[in-house]
């Protein structure tokens, strides 16, 4: 067992360095989004996750980096219904001479296929207040509406909540701005994204996936990047732990 867990993070590792590679030889200048994630379970019926988030596009003409921290309740209304709510918090280097501050609180409401099983599916739709501060003292407020459509199955296990479960994931999310176009370097409007996860236990969990962020730059400031070169393509991994709930 020890060997085969060996065996499927040197995978993920290698899946990790051929996109390296692959992007280095065809004028794509990858981001790089790095997830650290712990989920408090309070009930059977209600958790809370927290999400600390360092992203970053290595560029010396024109960097880009993030760093965030989310905090999300969760209720379960019923075997298939969540209702959830929280704030997430950014600080953004948009540009060589523009930084901003992001505060967003959020409500949503998911629709889940029931676990555990093999295979879930669920559609995940939230509202969103953007708030903006720039360092040139400007700011944006905007409304986005966003919806996440997520699939997932076990490759090696009857569940995806067994010890030692490889599984695919793929979602597709679309984002609409209900009101302004907020200035920011990667103003989205498109997420698809797929990749593996490993749950070692049903508390430790990690997960390796190649995102494509479909977005315009809305800074008035233009690229200095050639024409050719795309940044939009993320490698994005996460490492997740679930407090038990002891009760």
């Amino acid at each position: 067992m020890r060997f085969r867990s060996i065996s499927i993070l040197t995978g993920l590792c290698c899946l990790a360095l051929i996109s390296k590679l692959q992007a280095q030889n065809s004028g794509v200048k990858s981001q790089y989004w790095n997830n650290l994630n712990v989920a408090w379970q309070i009930s059977d019926n209600f958790f809370i996750g927290n999400t600390l988030s360092y992203n970053v596009l290595f560029d010396k003409e024109l960097p880009w980096s993030e760093l965030s921290y989310s905090a999300t309740a969760v209720l379960r209304i019923n075997s298939f219904l969540l209702g959830n709510g929280g704030m997430y918090i950014a600080a953004t280097n948009q540009s060589t001479d523009l930084n901003s501050v992001e505060i967003r609180p959020y409500i949503g409401i998911r629709i889940s296929s029931k676990l555990p099983k093999r295979w879930v599916i669920s559609n995940l739709t939230r509202i969103e207040w953007r708030n903006l501060i720039y360092s040139n003292d400007t700011n944006d407020l905007a409304f986005r509406l966003r919806n996440r459509t997520n699939a997932a199955i076990s490759i090696n296990r009857k569940s995806l909540l067994d010890d030692h479960t490889l599984s695919l994931f793929a979602y597709f999310e679309a984002f609409h701005n209900l009101d302004n176009t907020v200035t920011e370097r990667y103003f989205t409007t498109l997420k698809y994204k797929a990749g593996l996860a490993y749950r070692f236990s049903l508390q430790w969990r990690i997960d390796l996936g190649i995102l494509f962020n479909n977005s315009r730059n809305t800074i008035d400031t233009p690229s200095q990047l050639p024409g050719n070169i795309v940044t939009n393509f993320i490698l994005e991994w996460g490492l997740t732990y679930a407090i038990p709930n002891n009760n």
